[in-house]
Parts: structure tokens; C-alpha cells; sequence
């Protein structure tokens, strides 16, 4: 996670599993908090979701 940039990405894309439902991604949250707040757009899929929903970064955020 260290080494990605949002000024060099188009997309942040969030895979699901288990794993968000054990709180092992919160780096991921936070890395998806910034790409959100630089304007990259962030995808994600099944547990990753619900995590993004639990971090806070879907309350205000238009979301399909």
C-alpha cells in the first residue's frame, strides 16, 4: 500500500473477501479516503463495501 500514488492512478479497485469483516483492511480504508479526496474514483466488490460503508466513505458520497 505504501507504494501507490493516486497522482498515478485512474481507478482504486477493492476486491472483497473475509477479511473486511475482521478489520485486517483498515490501511486500505485510509488509502481509499485519500485516492477519494484527491478524486480518484474507488470500486469495490462484496466485503470490501461493507468496509468502505463502516470507514465512513460512503455517507456522502454518490455510490451505484
Amino acid at each position: 500500500m505504501n507504494e501507490l500514488s493516486q497522482r498515478d492512478s485512474a481507478i482504486f479497485i477493492l476486491p472483497g473477501g473475509i477479511a473486511w469483516d475482521e478489520g485486517k483492511n483498515k490501511e486500505a480504508i485510509e488509502v481509499a479516503r485519500v485516492f477519494l479526496d484527491s478524486g480518484v474514483p474507488v470500486a469495490a466488490i462484496c466485503g470490501a463495501t461493507a468496509g468502505l460503508a463502516r470507514g465512513g466513505l460512503l455517507d456522502c458520497r454518490r455510490h451505484l
